[in-house]
């Protein structure tokens, strides 16, 4: 079972693309934030699929795949999901839960919230695509 625990706005503001905002800006969406423990093996994101939600790793990894075959894992720092949320593009890889994954969710809804109140987040997340500093690493050849 997936370990779920509410978020308060500090865990927010720990994590990029959130943590250039006011503890009051964050506030609202704090309710909305999951902080879940996925175990290994679970399919957090399926490729060609629509995304639901964003999904920031805080540890762990997310192992990616395209075609079935292994092209890197995303670690503490990734954000996914935040620019096809708001293109309403699909999953460009399947993402499978490594050992010790970490993660903050927002559903869409929420995610679509805080990119109409938040300033500069849209810009943010679309200028990153899915990746942020911690993003894809040993992408195979």
């Amino acid at each position: 079972m997936i370990g779920r625990r509410r978020s308060d706005p500090s865990v927010l503001m720990g994590v990029a693309p959130f943590d250039r905002y006011r503890r009051r800006e964050l506030e609202p969406l704090a309710a909305h934030a999951d902080r879940l423990r996925v175990p290994p093996g679970t399919v957090v994101a399926r490729e060609g699929h629509l995304v639901r939600e964003l999904v920031i790793v805080l540890s762990g990894a997310l192992l990616a795949t395209r075609d079935k075959q292994p092209v890197g894992a995303f670690g503490p720092g990734t954000a996914v999901g935040g620019a096809e949320l708001l293109t309403g593009a699909v999953h460009q890889a399947t993402l499978v839960a490594g050992p010790g994954l970490e993660v903050l969710v927002l559903a869409g809804p929420v995610f679509r919230y805080a990119a109409q109140t938040l300033p500069g987040l849209p810009g943010y997340m679309l200028g990153t695509v899915t990746e942020s500093p911690g993003a894809l690493r040993g992408a195979a050849a």
